[in-house]
């Protein structure tokens, strides 16, 4: 006759394996998710000249999805730096995208530290590059940091800080 001892240890070790694997997956998961969703944030601000653009109530709805309900920004321009919820954000973006012809914001050099348990800072470059309605075309460099939380398991950004602009 088997023991049960043997069978019962083979199964808690099994168990064991199984949810350290799925930690040390979930973990990988989390630096994934964050650069998703800067590649999200980009989309959000870039306007092309050749589609259409999104419709107000879409931007807030992906603001929401990014965003915490209080995101501070601290940039260079003070007209801007400020603490907003995701449908200020929203229209920041909307009034931005009304004086651009066609821009595309894209993050470089993205590093991704987690000094808390739910809690994220990243830094990186942020390249926004286009042309104005009255066709002057910029291309700006700007070093970020990026504070993001885990709110009920997804991550959003709460906080954008200009560490210094960037010459190219």
């Amino acid at each position: 006759m088997v023991s049960r001892k043997p069978l019962l240890t083979s199964f808690l070790c099994l168990v064991l394996i199984l949810g350290a694997f799925a930690l040390i997956r979930l973990n990988k998961r989390d630096p994934e998710r964050i650069r998703h969703n800067l590649a999200l944030l980009g989309r959000m601000v870039s306007k092309s000249a050749k589609e259409t653009p999104k419709p107000f109530l879409a931007k807030i709805r992906e603001a929401k999805i990014l965003l915490d309900k209080s995101c501070q920004i601290i940039v260079d321009e003070e007209a801007i730096s400020g603490t907003y919820n995701p449908q200020q954000v929203a229209a920041l973006v909307e009034r931005f995208q009304g004086q651009i012809l066609e821009a595309r914001l894209s993050f470089y050099d993205i590093k991704i530290s987690f000094p808390e348990k739910h809690e994220a800072i990243i830094h990186c470059t942020a390249r926004l590059k286009g042309a104005t309605q009255s066709n002057e075309r910029f291309d700006e460099f700007r070093e970020l940091k990026i504070q993001a939380n885990k709110i009920k398991g997804k991550w959003r950004f709460t906080r954008f800080q200009t560490i210094e602009a960037l010459e190219k």
